[in-house]
């Protein structure tokens, strides 16, 4: 678990500042200053901007995190039966900018096999890839 406060990573088990409740999701913290803050503006630290949870988070650490997790929750899902890793990045500079799709799908632990790629929903271009055999 991430601490939403200071983006430390907590174990839940062992968390020193302990945990707290909001809009029926509980976050863990590091330590009693970062639950205390939480406590009293849990809106403006999970808000997006420059000061949110996500700030300094790239791009591709997020699609990753999300890739695992999903394969974490559903040990029954074999990584190979995922069709592919399609990612909206518009502008696809920076950490975008590397077919955010297929590294992330790479970096998370899915086989090679498992193709991913970013689709450019402004310019409204998204690939259509052909479905793989079951």
């Amino acid at each position: 678990m991430i601490d939403p406060v200071c983006g430390m990573t907590v174990d839940p088990a062992k968390a020193r500042g302990g945990s707290a409740e909001h809009a029926g999701t509980t976050y863990y913290f590091c330590s009693e200053g970062c639950r205390k803050k939480f406590v009293a503006d849990p809106e403006g630290v999970l808000k997006a901007g420059p000061k949110g949870m996500y700030a300094e988070t790239r791009a591709d650490d997020l699609v990753i995190r999300c890739i695992r997790e999903l394969l974490r929750r559903h040990p029954e899902l074999p990584p190979e039966r995922i069709d592919e890793v399609a990612i909206a990045a518009t502008t696809q500079t920076g950490d975008q900018g590397l077919t955010i799709g297929r590294t992330a799908a790479l970096l998370a632990g899915l086989p090679k096999t498992v193709p991913g790629f970013a689709c450019n929903h402004a310019g409204l271009h998204i690939p259509r890839t052909p479905r793989r055999p079951s």
